[in-house]
């Protein structure tokens, strides 16, 4: 071997490193970026297990107070949904969030309207992306007559 190719192969050898170096490098960021969405979804559900644990009032429905309304969810497609109004009675000062930290982020309601009446929908959109996909909650608190006692419900809504 003469000094050209000892040169050559430790300019190789240099190269070499530097490329697994890299390759390293970027599983070494990719793992915790993948360690980031799992602890997200695991505080998530943790958030959602101690607000299902625990006796929360104005939020869990109770069967004396309100029957007259009652929500249910559906898609209309893709990432759109709506919030209906199954019952007979007008509900008034309607506000729709999310439950946990993760739910309020994914969720944006189109056009939010304060009474939505028997039979009316209003439309929301829940976003899914990477790590917010999957079911979520919604808190909707609403009252009979306007300024009236507000209730709340906690509506899952089995989004992808």
């Amino acid at each position: 071997m003469n000094a050209n190719e000892i040169a050559a192969s430790g300019l190789w050898t240099q190269w070499l490193g530097l490329g697994l170096s890299v390759v390293v490098g970027g599983l070494g960021l990719y793992f915790a970026r993948l360690a980031h969405i799992t602890s997200r979804l695991s505080r998530d559900n943790q958030e959602r297990a101690t607000l299902a644990a625990a006796d929360s009032p104005g939020i869990l429905p109770t069967p004396s107070v309100l029957p007259s309304i009652a929500w249910s969810t559906s898609s209309v497609g893709g990432e759109s949904y709506v919030l209906v109004n199954r019952g007979f009675e007008t509900a008034y000062d309607v506000t729709v969030d999310g439950l946990t930290a993760l739910d309020k982020q994914r969720l944006t309601v189109n056009n939010p309207t304060p009474e939505i009446e028997a039979a009316a929908a209003l439309e929301f959109v829940l976003v899914s992306r990477l790590s917010l996909s999957g079911p979520a909650n919604l808190v909707v608190k609403h009252s009979t007559e306007p300024g009236g006692t507000r209730v709340g419900n906690v509506l899952l809504v089995h989004a992808p």
